[in-house]
């Protein structure tokens, strides 16, 4: 049984003890956990090129026009999809690296988990492609037009959700109309 002085003393503590109270220790500690990122559900983690995660996102927004968002939010999880491969991989060869020179062969034993991030990484890329290649395939049955267009016709459209876009460390958002997973 705890006394009375024990559970004043644990109020005390208690109020000194409340976390980070800025936004900068907010966002330190946030990260803790973190290991290798493949399961995080940020687009960018620390210490990744943004800039070529952007530019691969807007090559698949020329390539394919997205005509809504569902469209738009499938190419951003092909990307995340993409980009988590490279991190899976890019682990593998710092765990074999570490342990052919010498290091602890214990990394090897997580080889195997980083392969089953890389395989799932796959499967959500495969999945993205073909709701948006039935999505697509439904609006021809529907004769819906297409809208395509070039830059040297001298107009591309920019829909209201294209505008402005920045890729930031933010979680990818669920998709309106299909599930993935």
């Amino acid at each position: 049984m705890t006394s009375e002085k024990q559970i004043e003393a644990n109020r005390i503590n208690a109020l000194n003890s409340t976390g980070p109270q800025t936004t900068e220790g907010k966002a330190r500690s946030c990260r803790n956990a973190f290991k290798h990122g493949l399961s995080s559900k940020h687009f960018v983690i620390d210490g990744e090129d943004y800039l070529y995660i952007d530019q691969t996102l807007d090559d698949l927004i020329e390539h394919y026009q997205p005509q809504s968002q569902d469209e738009y939010l499938l190419l951003e999880r092909i990307v995340h999809g993409m980009i988590n491969r490279q991190r899976g991989e890019h682990i593998m060869q710092q765990y074999y690296f570490v342990a052919e020179r010498g290091g602890p062969l214990r990394y090897l034993d997580y080889i195997p988990g980083i392969q089953r991030y890389i395989r799932d990484s796959d499967r959500t890329v495969e999945k993205a492609y073909e709701i948006l290649f039935r999505i697509r395939a439904e609006r021809r049955k529907e004769n819906k037009p297409v809208i395509v267009t070039k830059p040297e016709n001298g107009f591309v459209s920019q829909p209201e959700f294209f505008k402005e876009r920045k890729i930031t460390s933010r979680p990818i958002p669920p998709l309106k109309s299909q599930k993935l997973s």
